[in-house]
């Protein structure tokens, strides 16, 4: 501890590094760079100035990092930038001052099988131009977004927990002309989106639980589509939205065999999209028969087949 640099280092180096305790570094509890793989098992990385585990230099630098724990450090938990290409799997990033793991600057990681809580920021943080694969985490209570995606860089998000219960943000959002597939991830919680999209996004087979729907104030969409952006919205389970999804000027909206309940209004909003929108086969469940599934202002394509069920909504 109080070290320098970082508590351990790796340079073109690729030990196995287990059962530590690193903290209180000036740098990173441990250390990761210049073309090193190591196996990063086991270890404990807390209070330190940057990152709980660094990652960074070049594409050679491919680290397995397994069943760490990693908090309370003044950046991410675990960190990753300068296009390493690290397996991260199974680790604990909680109360960190900025993510519980963040992918930046051209990185390529795999991201599985961890939790990450109560971060001041961001879950899973991924920005300028980096890649990750988000598979099967359980990503709670960070202040922000459960997961971030911004500046060009794309996303695959499967299988995962999402869940914040109080705040506005979005639990996920896609900025600045990134990209996202999702499928199969449950989010349960509110604010202003469950996602925020401005770029382009696949998203299926989801399950959006609100806290509400919150009749006035700011959003509350499981999904808002901003302008310019590209959606594909199928076979989604929506409930507890004002909205299922509302979208206002974007390129393109394609929204089929979606189920949506606990809604205000309308289920799914579409509003003058740049090409015409494809809304089919969706089914909203209310007990209002002014109610809607779909509210169509512009340009529409094929929008046929969706069915209002009158119940108690249940």
């Amino acid at each position: 501890f109080e070290n320098f640099y970082a508590g351990i280092g790796h340079n073109n180096a690729s030990p196995v590094v287990r059962n530590n305790v690193c903290y209180q570094n000036i740098r990173a509890g441990i250390g990761i760079s210049e073309g090193s793989s190591p196996s990063v098992i086991g270890n404990r990385c807390y209070k330190n100035r940057r990152a709980g585990i660094g990652i960074r230099t070049g594409k050679n630098t491919r680290p397995v990092v397994e069943d760490n724990d990693c908090y309370e450090n003044d950046m991410a938990g675990i960190g990753v930038e300068e296009e390493a290409m690290p397996l991260i799997r199974g680790n604990r990033c909680f109360k960190n001052k900025l993510a519980g793991i963040g992918v930046e600057d051209g990185a390529v990681a795999v991201v599985e099988d961890n939790l990450c809580q109560g971060n001041k920021t961001t879950g899973i943080g991924v920005r300028k131009n980096a890649e990750a694969t988000i598979n099967n985490n359980r990503l709670l209570e960070n202040k922000l977004v459960a997961v971030g995606v911004r500046n060009g860089s794309r996303v695959t998000l499967s299988d995962n927990e999402l869940m914040r219960t109080e705040g506005m943000p979005p639990l996920v959002a896609v900025l600045e002309d990134s990209k996202l597939k999702m499928t199969g991830n449950t989010l349960r919680g509110g604010g202003v989106a469950g996602v925020l999209l401005q770029g382009k996004a696949e998203i299926s087979k989801n399950t959006f639980l609100g806290n509400g729907p919150r009749r006035g104030g700011p959003p509350n969409f499981a999904l808002w589509v901003r302008e310019g952006s590209e959606v594909l919205f199928n076979d989604n389970i929506v409930k507890g939205w004002r909205h299922a999804m509302h979208a206002s000027g974007a390129q393109a909206v394609s929204a089929n065999q979606n189920e949506v309940r606990h809604f205000l209004g309308n289920a799914l909003v579409v509003q003058n999209t740049k090409t015409p929108a494809t809304v089919t086969e969706n089914i909203a469940h209310s007990s209002n028969p002014k109610a809607a599934v779909v509210a169509i202002a512009g340009r529409a394509g094929k929008v046929s087949g969706n069915r209002l069920k009158l119940n108690q909504d249940k």
